[in-house]
């Protein structure tokens, strides 16, 4: 006869393999819709998508759409939130590239303005779905946004003559290089300028430094 503790773990681990296997489902299931919605909203904006052409789109009937999101809004935030979540991992790896700090930072921001070009600003409907934005898309890209400063002062403190003011540098290159690809109109220009704002404001933060000690 089997031990009862043995029967116990024993139904604990098929439960918890039962979870998993629909756990993984469930994430397969979510990010199909939101990559068939993400295409649907660039293509054909926010208003003129509907729930019914997201299930189509996906390959779902409709009532296995309504069984995961309970409306486009939710659709719509799984979107912004897989965006998020893409735009700190372009970063992150960016980042990670051999070279100098300048070299570094000005790839990781250049990075994270060469996905709003190529997915938001490359959309007609891009005005529409900027303006679209809840309480809980603009979480999620605050909580971008607070991720990637996070991200490049890490790298400014990879050298000691860039580590005083860390944050703040960090800070102020992530947004002015938002402010420049917001009024450039090409991806070039943009990431040639922020390279200029990376390596001037930093050679500023280095003599700086130099002159205090």
């Amino acid at each position: 006869m089997r031990d009862s503790g043995l029967n116990e773990l024993d139904d604990y681990r098929i439960k918890r393999s039962m979870q998993i296997v629909t756990d993984t489902r469930q994430t397969e299931k979510q990010e199909r819709i939101a990559s068939a919605a993400t295409a649907l909203f660039l293509r054909d904006g926010l208003r003129a998508t509907s729930m019914e052409a997201i299930a189509a789109e996906a390959g779902y009937a409709k009532a296995t759409l309504y069984g995961v999101y309970k409306n486009k809004q939710e659709v719509f935030a799984a979107v912004a939130e897989a965006f998020a979540d893409q735009l700190v991992e372009e970063v992150r790896q960016a980042l990670e590239h051999p070279g100098t700090v300048e070299e570094r930072i000005t790839a990781g921001l250049c990075a994270k303005q060469q996905l709003a070009f190529d997915v938001i600003y490359a959309s007609p409907h891009a005005p529409e779905l900027m303006g679209a934005k809840t309480s809980y898309t603009n979480k999620c890209i605050q909580e971008a946004d607070h991720n990637i400063v996070r991200l490049l002062e890490h790298v400014l403190k990879s050298d000691p003559a860039t580590t005083p003011g860390a944050r703040i540098s960090a800070q102020a290159l992530f947004f002015a290089s938002i402010g420049i690809a917001d009024h450039t109109d090409t991806k070039k220009i943009a990431f040639r300028r922020i390279e200029e704002l990376t390596i001037t404001y930093l050679t500023g933060v280095r003599t700086r430094g130099r002159t205090k000690t």
